[in-house]
């Protein structure tokens, strides 16, 4: 995919097609090695605030060499970005000439993600231009600083949302209606009467209570050891053990003393032992941002297997079903099989297989065998017997 692009580009890949943390930290060593930044030669990297940005690693990165992060106020990139202002307009432009150029050339060829990078590489030699790049710090005040680069007009449209305290609301629109009925009634006939004293303009409405408790962003200097500490601190935070993990933990404990069905199969730090027994209440009292390491299996999963993999999300864990095919170096090949229904626990292998690696400590449980429904293999589908709705897990 890097066939074509700029000289030193640097490619990466995620599932989802966005940065995320993980691959933060190698554009940090990328940016280091090509600025030449150390402590004797310090260099400033403006960002904005997006989470992957902020991973502790990528600022340790960046304080040891010399790499101060500075990002802009939230909601500004479209006035403050030097990319946004005076850089993406004429790569959109000048990228989507190369991309008519290619289809004329190629006729009834289909772009790929494999022609991409050429195209690219043809609009970045001649939109990024050294002009351009100084134009567009100029425009947006950095680099000749100049505060005043933005207006009053500037700041209009932001005053839709400017919102009074929650908490106020009733006493302010009540205060407010009372103070304009009785500035327009004591108006001089020769003052200047502006229509917003007769009809105020549009307010977006309050904020639902869900968002009330957001925490507002700003800029900030990410590599100052103050701002550094307050984002691990809300790391730390996010990756907390919720209550809800210890309730499925319980479930699948009474699940496996009743189940006789020895097929189906608990991780080490979900079965509890008379030895453990004891310990339980120690358990219970370990605080919120202490991590429990993986645990192996009791019984080893083996081809042929049906087993619910588990996967952390932003909010809570998501489980697939997946079938083992092979054992591998560092895990397990697996194929994933697909829900038939919402409402119903039925699965299938699609014809094309969802091949994948898992590692051991992903796997969840091993499920039991399911029952085939369907006359034909192409139409044959997977039924658990068990209840995963149960165990309040989100099954995918």
């Amino acid at each position: 995919m890097l066939h074509g692009t700029p000289p030193g580009t640097l490619g990466l890949a995620t599932p989802s097609g966005w940065m995320n943390s993980e691959l933060f930290p190698e554009v940090m060593r990328h940016f280091i090695q090509h600025s030449c930044s150390s402590k004797e030669n310090p260099s400033l990297l403006l960002l904005d605030n997006h989470e992957s940005h902020l991973s502790i690693e990528s600022l340790e990165l960046a304080k040891t060499n010399g790499v101060t992060m500075l990002t802009l106020p939230p909601h500004s990139s479209h006035k403050t970005q030097p990319l946004d202002v005076g850089l993406f307009k004429p790569f959109k432009c000048i990228y989507n000439a190369c991309m008519d150029s290619w289809m004329m050339r190629h006729p009834g060829q289909p772009v790929t993600i494999y022609d991409v990078g050429a195209l690219v590489g043809e609009a970045y030699q001649k939109s990024m231009t050294p002009t351009s790049i100084t134009n567009a710090f100029k425009k947006t005040g950095i680099y000749p600083f100049d505060r005043n680069v933005f207006g009053e007009v500037d700041f209009l449209p932001s005053s839709v949302t400017d919102r009074p305290e929650p908490t106020e609301n009733e006493e302010f629109n009540h205060t407010e209606k009372n103070k304009e009925s009785e500035e327009i009634g004591n108006i001089p006939p020769t003052e200047f009467v502006s229509p917003s004293q007769f009809k105020p303009p549009i307010k977006a409405k309050p904020r639902t209570n869900n968002r009330q408790n957001k925490k507002k962003g700003r800029s900030l200097i990410a590599t100052d050891t103050p701002e550094k500490e307050e984002i691990l601190q809300n790391k730390i935070r996010k990756v907390q053990p919720k209550k809800k993990q210890k309730t499925v933990r319980k479930i699948l404990q009474e699940i496996s003393t009743s189940e006789s069905d020895s097929s189906m199969v608990l991780e080490r730090d979900d079965i509890m032992t008379d030895e453990d027994s004891d310990k339980t209440d120690d358990i219970n009292d370990i605080e919120n941002n202490e991590q429990l390491e993986p645990e192996d299996p009791i019984r080893d999963a083996i081809p042929g297997d049906f087993i619910l993999v588990e996967f952390k999300g932003k909010r809570n864990f998501v489980y697939y079903v997946a079938k083992i095919l092979a054992l591998e170096e560092n895990g397990y090949q697996v194929a994933y099989l697909r829900k038939k229904s919402m409402n119903q626990l039925i699965f299938s292998l699609p014809d094309v297989p969802d091949k994948a690696t898992v590692l051991k400590w992903d796997i969840k449980m091993i499920l039991p065998k399911p029952s085939d429904i369907g006359s034909t293999s192409r139409l044959r589908n997977s039924n658990f017997s068990f209840n995963f709705n149960f165990l309040n897990m989100d099954v995918r």
